[in-house]
């Protein structure tokens, strides 16, 4: 990877992610600076609450943030054998376009993979875009064949 340099993300760099968050959503109407500012707090109120729940990357360049990456843990139903189960969903991978094809996403990825398999959390999901199957492949996802999905008509 060149140019960034992949760290834990603060409640503090709210405000650089909820300017990613919206170049990542592709709006087409501009977001005001005044829907930003009051997105941002919402934002750096939410990781907070999230605890450990939530693992959040950013990727620093020399002008500022150029990616991000979330991977948001939810508690699953006890076992008898396993009283302590989770699963993580990575969720809003983003690096801004100037700074792709250098490896960021990859490095975002493997950062938030790595804390996941130390916390033993032993299934971690994306849903991914046609652009970014690459990636997820080559970090070790594998497409299911039964995952479903039910979204409202």
């Amino acid at each position: 990877m060149t140019g960034a340099v992949v760290r834990r993300a603060t409640s503090e760099d709210a405000a650089a992610l909820a300017e990613l968050k919206v170049i990542w959503a592709g709006r087409r109407k501009p977001a005001s600076a005044e829907e930003v500012r009051s997105f941002s707090d919402d934002l750096a109120s939410w990781m907070s609450a999230q605890g450990d729940s939530l693992i959040a990357r950013v990727a620093e360049g020399d002008d500022g943030l150029v990616g991000m990456a979330w991977l948001v843990i939810f508690d699953r139903v006890p076992d008898l054998d396993d009283r302590r189960r989770s699963t993580g969903d990575i969720q809003s991978v983003f690096v801004l376009p100037e700074h792709r094809g250098h490896g960021v996403g990859r490095a975002l990825v493997n950062s938030l993979l790595e804390e996941a398999d130390e916390r033993r959390i032993p299934r971690v999901t994306v849903s991914a875009n046609d652009a970014a199957v690459p990636l997820y492949l080559g970090a070790g996802f594998r497409a299911s064949p039964v995952l479903l999905e039910r979204r409202p008509a």
